[in-house]
């Protein structure tokens, strides 16, 4: 038997940092996420890899997102979901554009398979964040 499946694709996106914290459980409360939905999501997070980025639509439709930084630590954002693309450039140049005025900025990722990559996309560019 072969797995005919297709390999999953990385789906990028830029967020914009509000706090730096040691676990995402805090990132994620200091979001407005209740402890015990972000202990839920944090310890279920935790099967694959323990340096995905979370993110989480919130009562009232806002997404945020909780992303890893590069020495270990914990940022709390709100991602913009709208300019997810599968051109890590293209992210880039997003996030360029949104930190403005010394706001600091991450990329983020999904991976996700083609199928679903075409699905999603149309909905996040049919529902900008407002």
């Amino acid at each position: 038997m072969s797995n005919t499946s297709p390999l999953p694709q990385k789906a990028y996106f830029p967020a914009v940092v509000c706090a730096e914290f040691d676990s995402p459980i805090d990132a994620l409360v200091s979001l407005c996420v209740p402890l015990d939905e972000a202990t839920t999501l944090v310890t279920a997070s935790w099967q694959d890899d323990r340096r995905r980025p979370l993110v989480v639509t919130l009562d009232g439709g806002r997404s945020v997102a909780v992303l890893m930084t590069d020495d270990g630590r914990w940022a709390a954002c709100h991602p913009y979901l709208e300019h997810l693309t599968t051109n890590e450039k293209e992210a880039l140049r997003q996030l360029g554009k949104l930190c403005k005025r010394s706001k600091r900025g991450m990329i983020g990722f999904a991976c996700m398979s083609a199928a679903l990559m075409r699905d999603i996309t149309p909905v996040f560019r049919r529902y900008p964040d407002r």
